[in-house]
Formats: C-alpha cells, structure tokens, sequence
C-alpha cells in the first residue's frame, strides 16, 4: 500500500468536523508513528520507508485551530464580514508551502462543514470537489471562496425579502395618512426614491402606485362591508380628492360602482 493510502486511511478517513481540532495535528504524527512501526516490522518496503522519513523530515504547519475557532464564532452569529475574514486567513494557511496537501483538504472540509452546520447553506457540491483525490491547494481555496459568496447572496436575498415585508407593513399602516407617498417610505427606510422604486418593483412585480391602489381598494371594500360610513366618508378617509373621483378608481378596478358593491354584499343602501 502507497503511503499516501495508508495516511488517508489512518488519519483523513473520517466523515465529520471534529468538536477537537486542536488533535488533529497531533494525529497526523501519530499516523506518521504508526507508519514507522510498520516498517520497522518489515511491513513496507525501502521505497515506503524513504518517502515517511521525508514526511517525518518535512515540518508540517499545525492545523489552524484559532482561525477555525473565529470562523465557527462569526457563523454562529452569522457575522458574515467576520466570515469572510476568518475564511481568508485560512485559505493563506492552506496555500502555504509547508502546509501538507492531506491537511490542507482536511481542513477545507472543515470550514465548509462548519458554513453549512451553522448557516444551513448546501455545501455538499463544494464539498463534493474538495474531497475528490488530488484537489490542488488553489482549487480548494477557489471552494472555499464560493461557499462565502454563496451564504453572502443567500443572506442578501433574505435581507431584501425582510426588508420588501418591513416596507409593506409600514405602507399598510400609513394607507389612510395623506402623507403616504414612495417619497416618504423610501426616506423612512434611509433610501433614495429611485433606488427605493427599483428595489420595490424587483421584489412585488409591480409599481408603488399599484400596490398603493390594490390596498385602497381592498381597504374600501372592507369599509363598504363592515361599517356604515358613506362613500363620500370612505372617500375622504382614504385620501381621494373627492367621492366621484375615488368611485371612478373603484369601479375601473371592480367594475362596479361603491354603492352596487354595499348592495351586492348586503350591506343596506348606504351611498
């Protein structure tokens, strides 16, 4: 058996990120002690024999415990800056020449283990490349570098999507202020109203002045239904400049006129 199986065998075969990364230097020397028994039992050839000296002879970088230990704290608080940084010092400790390419994909595994444990990310394709036999330092370097970018868009999406359902609570809220407008929500949200406008188009579909519309209308429905306010009431408390205007919009949108809206919901002949 090559030596490079035997060390795969007794120190890289294992599935999981260790809760005790401080041994993991310590087992590759004792791998290295197991190798040297078997040669001084006769189990492997002179050949063998040569190349674990030079492994033995060779300093090997330790594992890079505190780096890892940072980028488990930051993907525990989802710090993703803090990630970022902790994922490039490590890549620097991968791409060095002293470190041993085993330990180098051992602990590539590692980071993108602790990513997906704490970040729910799937990082099994990653992991997938990483653990194929013979993967270059700069490969697994380029890995690692995708698994940040994956969890910063991923995060990016999620932040929008909150942000998209904070700016439809507020609007909702604001529906029967007259001071409701994309000016006065982008500036509550620290947007200028282009980027604000850009941003609400991207996640609803839709305009501002649409979305805004929709709510009036469901809104008057509701008030048509559920109370007793007369339209040119409705009209006004929703901020439409007069009652013809305000049933002009509501018909366009229903085709029908408020009163044969009340009407056809039972709700008497209130006008």
């Amino acid at each position: 058996m090559q030596v490079t199986e035997e060390i795969d065998q007794l120190y890289f075969a294992r599935s999981a990120w260790t809760e005790d990364p401080t041994q993991l230097h310590f087992n590759y020397r004792r791998t290295l002690d197991k190798l040297s028994q078997k040669i001084f039992h006769g189990a492997l050839g002179l050949t063998e024999e040569a190349e674990i000296q030079h492994e033995r002879e060779t300093a090997v970088r330790p594992y890079p415990i505190n780096e890892m230990l940072k980028l488990r704290e930051s993907a525990m608080d989802l710090d993703k800056g803090k990630m970022r940084q902790a994922v490039m010092d490590i890549q620097r400790y991968l791409l060095h020449e002293s470190t041993k390419n085993t330990m180098a994909v051992l602990a590539a595994v590692d980071v993108l283990q602790i990513l997906q444990r704490y970040t729910e990310a799937d990082m099994s394709v990653l992991l997938e490349r990483v653990r194929k036999k013979g993967a270059a330092a700069v490969e697994v370097c380029q890995a690692l570098r995708e698994s940040v970018e994956m969890i910063e868009e991923a995060s990016a999406r999620q932040s929008a999507d909150t942000l998209t359902e904070e700016m439809m609570v507020y609007i909702s809220e604001m529906l029967e202020s007259p001071n409701l407008s994309s000016a006065t929500v982008s500036e509550h949200f620290g947007m200028s109203e282009s980027a604000f406008s850009h941003a609400f188009k991207k996640r609803t579909g839709g305009t501002f002045t649409k979305y805004v519309t929709d709510l009036k209308i469901q809104r008057a429905k509701s008030l048509l239904i559920c109370t007793d306010l007369s339209v040119e009431a409705i009209a006004d408390r929703l901020n439409y400049a007069s009652a013809s205007s305000f049933a002009r919009m509501f018909k366009s949108e229903t085709a029908l006129t408020p009163t044969q809206y009340r009407k056809l919901s039972g709700n008497g002949d209130n006008s």
